[in-house]
């Protein structure tokens, strides 16, 4: 049996590249894998922009009040970003491999005071017209080569390919032109082969920025232009890209050639089979140990070149993973 891949996310794409044996856990057995520290503090910082938004777009619709689960009910008119930094820290603090401490929460508060004096508060949400924070998209892929048939534990799975994903912020720069907006904390980096990204890499091999642009440019097909910004808060400022007009069928392509490469893929690589990697290290709890030296990654790797990935799959998926369900980033299980 093929891998039993339905739908696309940038993560799940980029992640299988990298560590396909991870993906393979996360996506198609329903494994959870305990962030580390550094992905926590972007899902706290994350949570605080989101926050800035939804306040901004009820000022936009002079409502009062915004309710939120983390910040609970808060003042358009009076509130505290420093306030909602810290509730975001309590509210994730625990969910990282090691427990997040005060340091963690002063170099975070640090890192919000950057993002929105940016360029004079260009990449404030308080500063913009708001479309919508944290949009999220599930868009079918219409094409045959779409088409999947699998039967797991017993049951058939049926359907077409779709993309999902959520981006940070949508805005409106004019009335002809919108901007898609993403936050990134970490290095601005290709962690599989090492290249610092700059504009021409956005342009030509971010997957994550082309995947929004044909999710958002599908939602609001009556755009004239959509622009997409991704702001490194850490490492080196904002990088803004403007799609030519083939860049749908280039997009539609590579769709096409993620979904092939996993559904075909009969052994999923691992990115370091000792586990020494440094994301093994820090960002992965798969390489934790088993039994008898053996990790998680290292025992599901040797199951599937013994059995099959249909034979795992069946066996060591979790009965209530759903393999076409799609959790928001930042969602605590």
């Amino acid at each position: 049996m093929p891998v039993p891949i339905t739908y696309i996310r940038s993560s799940l794409a980029n992640g299988w590249e990298l560590c396909a044996n991870q993906n393979f856990m996360i996506y198609f057995l329903g494994w959870k894998n305990h962030t580390g520290k550094a992905a926590c503090k972007g899902t706290i910082f994350h949570k605080v922009m989101e926050g800035l938004a939804h306040i901004k777009v009820a000022q936009q619709e002079k409502r009062k009040l915004v309710t939120d689960e983390v910040f609970g009910e808060l003042d358009t008119e009076k509130f505290d970003i420093n306030l909602m930094t810290e509730m975001s820290f309590d509210y994730y603090k625990n969910q990282p491999k090691k427990v997040l401490e005060k340091k963690d929460l002063n170099e975070i508060k640090g890192w919000v005071e950057k993002a929105l004096a940016h360029k004079n508060g260009l990449m404030n949400p308080l500063n913009c017209e708001i479309v919508c924070p944290e949009i999220a998209f599930d868009i079918e892929i219409p094409y045959d080569w779409a088409r999947f048939d699998y039967e797991v534990q017993g049951q058939s799975v049926q359907g077409q390919l779709c993309i999902k994903g959520t981006s940070d912020l949508l805005i409106k720069v004019s009335d002809t032109m919108w901007e898609i907006r993403d936050w990134k904390t970490g290095q601005r980096k290709d962690f599989k082969t090492g290249e610092i990204k700059d504009l021409e890499y956005f342009q030509t091999k971010d997957f994550q920025l082309r995947l929004y642009h044909y999710a958002i440019t599908k939602m609001f097909p009556e755009l004239e232009e959509l622009l997409v910004s991704i702001y490194y808060v850490n490492s080196g400022g904002v990088f803004t890209v403007s799609f030519g007009k083939d860049a749908i069928e280039e997009t539609e392509q590579l769709l096409k050639q993620h979904f092939e490469t996993i559904k075909n893929t009969e052994l999923p690589g691992l990115l370091s089979y000792t586990n020494k990697h440094f994301i093994c290290k820090y960002c992965c709890s798969f390489s934790q140990e088993k039994s008898n030296g053996q990790s998680w990654c290292q025992f599901i790797h040797e199951k599937i070149k013994q059995k099959g990935v249909k034979e795992v799959v069946d066996k060591y998926k979790k009965e209530t993973h759903q393999l076409t369900e799609y959790k928001q980033p930042g969602a605590i299980e």
